[in-house]
């Protein structure tokens, strides 16, 4: 009895499928039913996938190749023997994107002047914070301060912007709510929530003196992020044929290179340092020094911050400082490969750092989707 119910419903289908809708120009119920799930899968399916953030004038790279491995001790651009603790970097299990270049001062002067006059008085964040080395400020006493260039120390809006940690994660979170550019479109999350929430900065004195504790990671759903050293170093060092084809692997250093890099002007070298001047140059300056994944910059622009945490603790146990590291070299100290690009501790607040953006990709839709929407269609014609 159930077999033949199953095939008699199943000629109903057919027999709906080869009738004409009264309102559908000859089209079959069918077809419209049909049509319809179809519709339904596509729908679902691209919920499921998600859609990619905007890239907001930024030139995102994807870092593929997810669940790669490790450096080896042979292949760490940092000091392991200071740093053992750190003997599992560059490991990421998930595809991201990653800006090309580093946040410029023009990417950023919009963005200071909306998000200063909104954290004034809340204790996160200083002026100098969203100032960096390139900006004055005219105004101050107003609500809206201008940002303006500091063109008399060469200050340009190509070149890499520098500011302080809570100022770079305050960025994400513009740029996480829309990256609204009028101040009528402002709201009281635009820069306090999103990837990291601004009320987890906070200051705790201890007998060593007062660190600065704020979120360690970004929040769930964050759609941009400040990377974290994983993240970073995988981006600027990891090469998925660096060993011939499908064998992975790390370069020592972040032009693709074994080769202790050399400092010069644009043309000249693998990047800028302090000696050479002007400094910074703007973003792109070095195109043939690139990372395997086509990254610019990561040798002799800013140094770039990373999300990653660092608690340095006194012999017995106390706390002495807290800080976020910053990644990349400026050929300030340049020797050896450890000094090349070592790691640097610095608190939440001051000395500035520059930024790179990272941000989701979405998981791409399977067919398993599809097969779902099969399955269900054909239970509809045989078993309902």
């Amino acid at each position: 009895m159930r077999a033949a119910t199953r095939c008699v419903e199943a000629n109903a289908v057919d027999a709906i499928a080869s009738n004409p809708s009264p309102a559908g120009g000859g089209r079959g119920q069918g077809e419209g039913l049909l049509a319809s799930l179809a519709g339904l899968f596509i729908a679902s399916a691209a919920l499921a996938q998600g859609s990619v953030p905007p890239s907001y004038g930024f030139d995102f790279v994807t870092i593929g190749a997810a669940g790669n491995r490790s450096m080896l001790p042979s292949e760490r651009y940092y000091n392991y023997n200071r740093e053992p603790w750190m003997a599992n970097v560059g490991q990421v299990n998930y595809e991201y994107r990653i800006s090309r270049t580093e946040v410029t001062t023009g990417q950023w002067e919009r963005f200071a002047e909306l998000a200063w006059p909104q954290v004034r008085g809340t204790g996160v964040a200083r002026l100098q914070d969203f100032q960096g080395s390139f900006f004055d400020t005219n105004g101050e006493n107003g609500q809206s301060p201008n940002f303006v260039l500091n063109t008399s120390n060469g200050a340009m809006p190509t070149m890499p912007m520098d500011m302080s940690w809570r100022a770079a994660a305050i960025y994400c979170n513009w740029l996480h709510n829309g990256a609204p550019t009028r101040q009528q479109d402002i709201t009281a999350d635009t820069f306090a929530r999103g990837a990291y929430d601004i009320s987890t900065f906070r200051r705790i004195d201890t007998p060593n003196g007062g660190f600065f504790f704020d979120q360690p990671q970004r929040s769930p759903g964050a759609r941009y992020w400040i990377p974290n050293m994983n993240e970073w170093t995988k981006a600027v060092y990891y090469d998925p044929n660096r060993y011939g084809p499908g064998q992975e692997g790390y370069w020592l250093y972040p032009n693709s290179s074994q080769t202790l890099p050399t400092f010069g002007p644009p043309g000249s070298g693998a990047g800028a340092g302090y000696n050479v001047g002007p400094y910074p140059y703007p973003v792109g300056s070095y195109p043939g020094s690139v990372t395997p994944w086509g990254l610019l910059d990561a040798i002799g622009g800013q140094r770039e911050w990373t999300e990653t945490v660092f608690d340095l603790q006194l012999l017995d146990g106390q706390l002495a400082s807290r800080g976020h590291f910053y990644r990349g070299s400026n050929g300030s100290a340049v020797g050896t490969a450890n000094e090349n690009d070592d790691f640097m501790l610095i608190s939440s607040q001051g000395y500035p750092a520059g930024l790179r953006i990272a941000s989701p990709m979405p998981a791409p839709a399977t067919a398993g989707g599809l097969l779902v929407f099969i399955a269900l269609f054909g239970r509809w014609r045989c078993s309902m």
